[in-house]
């Protein structure tokens, strides 16, 4: 297992991600400050990764990104992900079986968290998704087949446009949550 730990990652002008895992397990992510990076913060394209407490801000395109039909199992837990200037906060793309809990996503131009294409059986739990001025505050947005996932306890306020945005999908499920 590898550990990135408590860094500045200062983007500005750099056209990659500021930490990408594309293979391997274990990695833990955790304490760093990253912002201004052109393609986003963090990418996890591998199992069984944790992206924990980092604060992310300002960065052109995605915040945090779990991509790709074998990013399974990854935690992200606990994170700061704020804008402006993401399209997402916390994105979950073709990837199954994550948990997102305890994040702050907010201030985004896009969404706050989204989950696309063939995501499923991922948890979102307890975020507080806000004040983002783009379409959606949480959105599943499916072109592929996402199904059964587990929408739970968030607090989801003030975005400019839906709270929740379902398209497409099957068996998902959306409870407790507080929309304001």
């Amino acid at each position: 297992s590898n550990r990135i730990v408590s860094n500045r990652f200062d983007g500005r002008g750099v056209q990659t991600w500021g930490v990408n895992i594309s293979s391997g397990s274990r990695t833990t992510i955790t304490n760093n400050t990253m912002y201004g990076h052109a393609t986003g913060a963090i990418e996890i394209q591998s199992r069984s990764n944790f992206a924990l407490g980092n604060t992310i801000r300002s960065n052109t395109s995605v915040g945090i990104a779990v991509d790709g039909a074998v990013a399974d199992g990854n935690r992200v837990m606990g994170n700061i992900v704020r804008g402006p200037g993401q399209t997402a906060g916390i994105r979950i793309d073709d990837a199954d079986g994550n948990v997102v809990s305890n994040n702050t996503a907010a201030g985004h131009t896009g969404v706050g968290i989204a989950l696309s294409n063939t995501a499923s059986t991922n948890v979102i739990v307890g975020n507080r998704i806000g004040s983002n001025s783009g379409s959606y505050g949480l959105s599943i947005y499916n072109t592929g087949g996402a199904f059964a996932n587990r929408v739970v306890s968030n607090f989801i306020d003030r975005n400019s446009g839906q709270a929740i945005r379902q398209f497409g999908g099957v068996r998902n499920v959306y409870t407790n949550n507080i929309v304001s």
